[in-house]
């Protein structure tokens, strides 16, 4: 039994299962449609015998890469809680409450392996996401700071509406953030009645349907290119963090930031602000679930940036328990082996 972190980025579990990344392995697992776990998936589907992700992951890859590039055989789509066998080990996906369709993986032969993937604890206060009881646990190390914590994030969702419902006096709002981010977004803004009409550029509008038809709920909102959002002076606009440069040029401007820790909303300038709104755990959730994982080991992925190193002699340092970045800042490969519950 092994778990690795090649320098390609792939999360290998097991003998059989390679996460996030192409990796010459039976199996490939995409735990979500962000870009940085999707690479190789054309090389996965061509060489691997099963690319498994959840079914909202693959419709939003649909809009993402394209229609044929998730139109093959090969893709399983695992709900959470269904098993998935191959050989003697069963993988089972459950939410990661990162984005829609996001998915933790616990991979069962004789010890439990657990690959959080991107996560987060909690939602408006609550905790959401399950802890899942692991032997050798990998981890997600992006806010692995001691530094990236958010002791307000109880606020976060209010002063975020009042700050929409105050600028909206002034006149168009626009929002900016990354796909996942915004789908979430809109549906606080749909949850707390704001009623003004929302407008969403086409590949975000297309992404919205996808997330409506998986559950979540968004209330009215228009395409950039129909004749509805044509005919409107006072909107509210949600737009993909690249597009911030070149529109909403007079308008207020809010930014959703996973970088910000000292307050949930920092005015940078006139009409212009940033809301610490972010889709990862903070430091103080990855502790919380090493603590409530219990595992015997622990990987931090040091290949996707954040603070592996520092996580790592956190988790060792708090809780006894051996912790490593993988790869390893040296040598970028490592491999833990010989592990046994």
């Amino acid at each position: 039994m092994e778990v690795e972190i090649d320098q390609n980025g792939a999360v290998l579990l097991g003998k059989n299962v390679a996460c996030d990344a192409h990796c010459p392995k039976p199996i490939r697992v995409v735990t979500h449609s962000h870009f940085d776990h999707i690479g190789g998936l054309d090389e996965s589907i061509a060489h691997c015998e099963k690319v498994l992700m959840t079914p909202a992951t693959r419709d939003l890859l649909e809009i993402l890469k394209s229609k044929k590039s998730v139109d093959s055989p090969k893709i399983h789509c695992l709900r959470y809680g269904e098993t998935f066998e191959y050989e003697n080990e069963k993988l089972t996906f459950f939410s990661a409450n990162h984005i829609i369709g996001s998915a933790q993986v616990l991979l069962e032969s004789d010890i439990r392996i657990v690959y959080t993937g991107d996560f987060k604890l909690y939602r408006g206060g609550s905790l959401t996401a399950p802890t899942i009881p692991s032997d050798i646990l990998v981890m997600d190390a992006t806010y692995g700071n001691p530094h990236r914590r958010r002791t307000f994030k109880n606020e976060i969702t209010a002063r975020f509406i009042d700050l929409v419902k105050k600028s909206l006096e002034a006149g168009i709002v626009y929002i900016f953030g990354y796909y996942g981010k915004l789908q979430e977004i809109l549906e606080i803004i749909h949850t707390a009645d704001i009623e003004t009409p929302v407008i969403v550029p086409e590949k975000v509008f297309k992404m919205m349907q996808v997330c409506e038809r998986h559950g979540m709920k968004f209330g009215n909102y228009f395409s950039s290119k129909s004749e509805e959002a044509k005919g409107l002076d006072h909107f509210i606009g949600l737009y993909h963090m690249g597009s911030k440069q070149w529109i909403g040029k007079g308008a207020t401007k809010i930014t959703l930031s996973g970088w910000e820790f000292d307050m949930p909303v920092r005015q940078e300038r006139a009409k212009e602000f940033t809301v610490a709104f972010s889709d990862h755990a903070d430091f103080d959730e990855l502790l919380q679930y090493v603590g409530l994982s219990k595992p015997k080991r622990v990987i931090t992925d040091n290949k996707r940036g954040g603070d592996a190193v520092t996580l790592a002699k956190e988790i060792t340092k708090r809780f006894g328990i051996p912790a490593e970045p993988l790869p390893s800042s040296d040598s970028m490969s490592s491999v833990v082996k010989g592990f046994s519950a």
